[in-house]
């Protein structure tokens, strides 16, 4: 048995169960014969010979023959993957503002073996895991201080390998209310006319004194 069928750039471990009375021998091969490997206990595969061989689906071959020559074969196909996923960062972008309301983001990832993505507000210390493009956490937003935040996305597969890439963005202090500010210029534009009336009233009475 195999413990998992997709493996990066360290060699797969191997149990094998081989029940013969008279058993003299037992290899093993990942290329098809042209290389074998002996064992005596169950291990791992040879580490320079995995590390030869390309990515994409590998066939581990196992063999024991017994003294009269008896041959039995068993074999399992794996997966090697040693390439890290890509990632890719739409939304929010380097320098973009927000206040106190957690953004959205949009990445795309491109991993065919994906197994979990996540992102970070502090490197990787505290991370929260996702499936889809959305909010950020709204918890952890709001206990960011104002100023530059550097946000890291992860991606990792099922071989282990993974990626990060970041992007920083500015957390601002909550926007006045859009009907304060509406109020503030109706009352603004009110008090202007009033001053207006009043100086143009007193300058006439006091022409019309003169």
């Amino acid at each position: 048995t195999i413990s998992s069928d997709i493996f990066g750039v360290t060699a797969p471990s191997f149990d094998v169960t081989i029940t013969d009375d008279y058993l003299d021998s037992m290899w093993y091969t990942i290329d098809g014969g042209i290389n074998n490997y002996t064992f005596i206990e169950n291990g791992i595969i040879n580490q320079p010979a995995w590390n030869a061989k390309p990515e994409g689906t590998i066939t581990l071959t196992f063999y024991a023959s017994d003294i009269p020559r008896n041959i039995g074969i068993d074999e399992v196909s794996v997966v090697k993957d040693v390439t890290a996923p890509i990632i890719v960062i739409h939304s929010p972008t380097d320098g973009e503002e927000f206040d106190t309301q957690a953004p959205l983001f949009n990445i795309t990832v491109t991993e065919i073996n994906l197994d979990v993505m996540e992102y970070s507000f502090d490197g990787g210390v505290t991370t929260y895991v996702f499936t889809n493009n959305t909010v950020f956490n709204q918890t952890a937003w709001a206990a960011l201080t104002e100023g530059d935040v550097s946000i890291t996305f992860y991606a990792r597969d099922l071989a282990g390998n993974e990626a990060s890439e970041a992007v920083t963005v500015v957390k601002t202090a909550a926007g006045l209310d859009p009907g304060i500010i509406i109020t503030i210029v109706v009352v603004s534009i009110a008090g202007g006319v009033a001053v207006a009336a009043v100086i143009y009233i007193y300058i006439k009475k006091r022409s019309a004194t003169a």
